[in-house]
């Protein structure tokens, strides 16, 4: 899991330990909840419940982190679906084995 700590707010920095952009606690928690179901695609409500949060919370969450590259979305009608993207899978798996 992607330790955010007591701070509310998680920094992303790159290989120069740049900060490159915040991420909030929720967003964080998104993160680590969509690579423990790295093999399929999730309704943001099916996140929503799983990780005990407000549903407009868990989307606003999702279209930050979407922009930001993050997560992928799939429209299947009128319904989206989310994964993490195939990059930040590969960045939390590099560092959940690092701090192990």
């Amino acid at each position: 899991m992607l330790d955010v700590g007591k701070n509310i707010n998680f920094s992303v920095r790159d290989y120069f330990g740049n900060e490159m952009f915040p991420l909030s606690k929720t967003e964080a928690r998104i993160i680590n909840y969509l690579y423990e179901h790295d093999e399929k695609t999730l309704y943001a409500i099916e996140i929503a419940k799983a990780l005990d949060l407000n549903k407009r919370t868990v989307y606003r969450s999702l279209e930050s982190l979407k922009r930001k590259g993050i997560v992928e979305e799939e429209i299947r009608g009128r319904m989206k679906f989310y994964r993490l993207s195939k990059k930040w899978f590969d960045v939390v798996k590099t560092a959940k084995n690092s701090t192990c």
